[in-house]
């Protein structure tokens, strides 16, 4: 959850037989549009790339594939999605995973490597034998690169791919890549079919056990001079399909504030002024309704600042409801005087008793007033704030994110309110690129895994988060919420 992608060569082998009639044809599963899923079709639109979703909007019967074996209702789907395709050797098909790949070249990169390649369905590569150990000894070893089969994407000839897919019964909660590890490991249907492994990452790129292995590339080159690359420095290559599989999703978040076509050195953000919200701004009935969610946690200095940083927000008042939780007891003057100060000017204004609640009650209950309210929004400013462009809450709104924060900084220090990057233990670290942002040196819209004190939520993802500050009880509630959204939304 957030916030954001050559002819001519002649080779010994069937690429010699192909021509400008072969067509591309990219295939993915996806049965619900996460914000992963978007990235991912994003990318795919911005390569102009002739592609299918298979399953949107459909139960998932495939198993619990972020924890545990599963993914066979993938292999159903195509089945049925190729039997157009299975006579058809001008078709080349690309099967690439429908919630953790980004794409960072057209066709023309594409099927020059896949020709190049040699073979007639190539599988991506990876370090690790997954999801049957015992089976490593029977891989075929390899001159350099990564030995094992993934089946998050894997490009081939339709015929081939057609006849692999229907070679062995399968079920829906089976295992996909131990399915295709089994066609692989037969030496006689390896050698029919002329499967191959993208060991060196020539197209694509895996990162679970390989994120040391890869750098961004910011350098220009040719008629690619405007788009930021990825460097496989391990192999010398430049894969141009990047997948975040196992545990490297956060990894692949940073790439994909960049690579996909979303920003780049000369154009900046190009992902910034896609989907935005049109709304008419001249109708005050036609913004969207926000909970302003005002926490005071701790001893607040100047605290009358930030309740007139809040007043100056340029938007309907009638379209806000302000609802405070202060939880601090000299503090309780000041918010009696604003409420009622306030009162009748906004949609409601309320101070919710919160002395007696922890922060994390206190921020669940803010979500539960938004829903029972009919919030659209729920923007979240906690005192430390201060809002000094009016002009915040429309700007975010209009980004159309299901959850996005404005950056703010403590003066001319690089402290913020997100971080970059985590360490092993859910901490903070500095991302290569945090200094830049926090200085804003680059200025974009940033996929970050955490971030904290003002944020807005839509209400499409509201009613995941009930309990989500609650989540991790461990750590503080911020990062409590954050570690949900990261891995529950």
């Amino acid at each position: 959850m957030i916030i954001w992608f050559i002819f001519g060569f002649i080779w010994v082998s069937r690429a010699n037989l192909v021509n400008s009639d072969n067509q591309l044809h990219v295939f993915t599963v996806a049965t619900e549009e996460t914000d992963g899923y978007l990235r991912t079709t994003r990318s795919l639109r911005q390569f102009a790339l002739n592609y299918s979703v298979l399953g949107l909007n459909t139960p998932w019967y495939g198993g619990d594939v972020k924890n545990t074996v599963g993914g066979g209702q993938k292999v159903r789907l195509l089945r049925d999605a190729l039997t157009e395709f299975k006579h058809d050797g001008n078709a080349i098909i690309l099967f690439i995973d429908g919630y953790d790949v980004i794409i960072n070249a057209n066709a023309e990169i594409i099927l020059e490597r896949f020709y190049k390649s040699g073979a007639n369905v190539l599988f991506s590569a990876e370090g690790f034998c997954w999801p049957d150990n015992s089976l490593a000894v029977e891989y075929p070893a390899v001159k350099s690169g990564k030995r094992y089969l993934n089946s998050g994407a894997f490009i081939g000839y339709a015929p081939d791919i057609y006849k692999i897919i229907t070679e062995r019964p399968l079920k829906d909660e089976d295992d996909d890549q131990l399915y295709y590890t089994h066609i692989f490991l037969d030496p006689v249907l390896r050698e029919k079919h002329k499967i191959k492994l993208d060991s060196t990452s020539a197209i694509f790129q895996n990162l679970h056990g390989a994120v040391d292995d890869v750098d961004l590339d910011f350098s220009p080159s040719g008629h690619r001079m405007r788009q930021v690359r990825l460097a496989n420095l391990a192999y010398g290559t430049e894969p141009v399909i990047i997948h975040g599989n196992g545990k490297s999703k956060m990894h692949l978040n940073y790439l994909g504030n960049y690579i996909g076509n979303w920003w780049n050195p000369i154009d900046g953000c190009v992902a910034c002024n896609e989907d935005l919200i049109q709304l008419n701004w001249d109708s005050e009935n036609d913004f969207p309704f926000v909970v302003l969610a005002c926490f005071i946690n701790s001893g607040t200095p100047f605290l009358d600042k930030y309740f007139e940083s809040i007043l100056r927000l340029d938007y309907p008042k009638s379209r806000i409801g302000i609802v405070i939780f202060n939880r601090v007891e000299p503090h309780a003057v000041k918010v009696e005087h604003f409420v009622n100060l306030m009162d009748g000017e906004y949609h409601f204004v309320q101070a919710d008793s919160a002395i007696s609640l922890t922060e994390r009650n206190a921020r669940d209950r803010a979500v539960d007033i938004c829903l029972e309210s009919g919030c659209d929004y729920l923007f979240v400013v906690d005192a430390e704030a201060r809002i000094d462009f009016s002009g915040t809450l429309k700007t975010l709104i209009k980004k159309n994110k299901s959850l996005i924060a404005p950056m703010t900084i403590r003066g001319e220090a690089l402290w913020s309110n997100f971080w970059g990057a985590l360490n092993d233990d859910g901490f903070y670290a500095r991302s290569d690129d945090y200094i830049s942002i926090a200085k804003r040196e680059r200025l974009g819209l940033w996929n970050v895994p955490h971030f904290s004190t003002i944020y807005l939520i839509r209400k499409d993802r509201l009613s995941l988060l009930l309990s989500a500050y609650s989540y991790n009880v461990k750590n503080d509630p911020d990062m409590s919420f954050t570690q949900f959204c990261r891995e529950k939304v």
